[in-house]
């Protein structure tokens, strides 16, 4: 409704990038529910889908229900339609690369391809894709659940100065963050996406 209310006349919205950090439920479970339903589908356009995602041999060793979820999203993105009406294409992610779309650009800064076995803290979460959105001349951070492993790689590999920050998404609900990281960023706001809310003295209320 609130895509529609955004489109000018009796245009289809029109969603020119859907993107994946990882495929745990709470980052792909909205998008295989909603692409499931046809009277939700009909009324918008796909153009495309972005991610990055491990091979099966990583998904046995660390998350086989992961695996599950990405065949069935794979399934669901054929149900999509694009602006020609043909089925979405999939784009696989790769560091170093840039998207254009009008006016915003996003790069990506880290994949999961920059990991060693041996250096994956938490399943699915340090496969988590890093991405720089510039809007407007500013910048945008968002990496899904990154983990130590790949904060490590991307402090290796980017000087703190880069990431001159408008916006930071916090990782993983802040479970996954780390004082060293955060001193490395310089941002104006940070967006604290939280599943629960903590009391004063640390005890979860649900």
């Amino acid at each position: 409704d609130l895509l529609e209310s955004l489109t000018d006349g009796d245009q289809k919205p029109v969603i020119e990038a859907w993107i994946f950090s990882h495929t745990h439920t709470d980052h792909i479970g909205a998008f295989m529910e909603f692409a499931n339903h046809v009277e939700y589908t009909s009324r918008i356009i796909v153009n495309g889908i972005y991610w990055n995602v491990p091979n099966y041999e990583v998904y046995v060793a660390y998350d086989s229900y992961g695996y599950s979820y990405l065949s069935t999203a794979k399934i669901i993105a054929k149900m999509l339609r694009t602006t020609e009406g043909d089925s979405p294409k999939i784009y696989h992610l790769q560091s170093g690369q840039r998207y254009y779309f009008n006016d915003i650009t996003m790069d990506v800064l880290h994949t999961q391809e920059q990991i060693i076995r041996e250096n994956y803290y938490g399943n699915l979460n340090d496969a988590s894709v890093w991405l720089m959105y510039n809007i407007d001349g500013d910048n945008f951070l968002l990496a899904g659940d990154a983990e130590r492993g790949s904060t490590d790689v991307v402090m290796n590999t980017f000087a703190s100065e880069y990431f001159d920050l408008k916006v930071f998404t916090v990782f993983h609900h802040a479970i996954n963050m780390w004082n060293d990281f955060t001193d490395y960023l310089s941002y104006d706001v940070a967006l604290y996406p939280n599943y629960r809310v903590a009391s004063k003295d640390g005890n979860d209320k649900g």
